[in-house]
């Protein structure tokens, strides 16, 4: 996707949001509010595009918001706004947003690297603490294969949601092994507080940032489940092969900046490498890492870019 349609598309979308970067759609029917959330991290840009997209279509009749809201967040935005090219495009500027949604996590100081993420924390934390189901909106640097990563209310709700979701796996308890706490960890603490009947908080790893297919899967899937939650109009059509759903029962941090990954079972790891029980994966700087089960290899890193960095998670088959 070129540069000049990405910024077009933010252009287009921020045009319509209120002061807190968020746009507000509101059904004729009661109903749920479903927040979406793109630019999460600065330089992921197939949210936003799926974002406008959404807007665009809704715009023109080619969608039909039926009931409740429909609320598109954006994030990291400014990274976007003020960005002239692609290799402009950064992740953020200090810390990463979507580990400091703990309030117990103590915000940075004005004018410190980081304190602009803080301060998106507190504009968006209103709208995510309000809404019945989240949908946040993802992309990686290289070409992967694309996940969800969910938190629901119960097992029917999270059967619900798969049914629906047209990505190859879903990991539902990720979450507990990040270095930090996620967006949807505090959506789902929020929803739960207020014990509504059903919700769900997602993460879509669609891809990589550019692809037109990431796009294309973005959109696809949002529209599916807008649908779903009863806020677009129009049945849900069901995938045709649900996601395979994996158990994450490990992971490996950095404890050192821009330090290669001593791989060991492979010169090139690439998300959903499938290793045997007792496969020697990796050295760290704690020693050797092997496979407890016969695992799936998500997410590895080739590199560290930061301290405490997760460089790749072990999830094996639940059924």
């Amino acid at each position: 996707m070129e540069f000049a349609q990405i910024k077009q598309a933010l252009t287009n979308i921020i045009s319509h949001a209120n002061d807190e970067a968020v746009v507000v759609l509101e059904g004729d029917q009661p109903g749920p509010t479903v927040a979406v959330s793109a630019l999460t991290h600065g330089n992921e840009i197939s949210g936003v595009v799926t974002a406008a997209s959404i807007l665009a279509r809704l715009q023109s009749g080619e969608l039909t918001l039926k009931a409740g809201r429909l609320k598109l967040l954006l994030a990291n935005y400014e990274i976007l706004a003020q960005a002239e090219s692609l290799e402009q495009l950064v992740r953020h500027r200090g810390v990463d947003l979507n580990r400091i949604w703990d309030d117990g996590i103590a915000a940075v100081p004005a004018g410190q690297p980081g304190a602009g993420e803080f301060a998106i924390r507190q504009r968006l934390l209103p709208t995510i603490a309000a809404a019945d189901y989240l949908i946040d909106l993802h992309s990686t640097s290289q070409p992967s294969t694309p996940i969800g990563i969910a938190l629901a209310d119960s097992p029917a709700t999270m059967s619900w949601l798969a049914d629906h979701l047209d990505v190859p796996y879903l990991l539902p308890n990720i979450s507990n092994y990040l270095n930090g706490t996620a967006m949807i960890d505090r959506h789902h603490a929020e929803a739960s507080k207020r014990a509504l009947p059903h919700h769900f908080s997602l993460v879509i790893e669609a891809g990589q940032h550019f692809d037109y297919s990431t796009i294309d899967r973005n959109t696809a899937n949002v529209e599916r489940l807008l649908k779903l939650c009863g806020v677009l109009d129009g049945k849900p059509e069901p995938v045709r092969s649900a996601p395979l759903q994996l158990e994450v029962y490990k992971t490996g941090y950095s404890k050192e900046i821009d330090k290669a990954v001593d791989w060991l079972y492979t010169d090139s790891p690439r998300g959903f490498d499938q290793v045997a029980k007792g496969t020697a994966l990796c050295n760290l700087e704690d020693g050797t890492v092997f496979a407890e089960h016969d695992s799936y290899v998500v997410m590895p890193q080739l590199r560290s870019n930061r301290v405490g960095q997760e460089l790749f998670y072990l999830a094996r088959q639940t059924n």
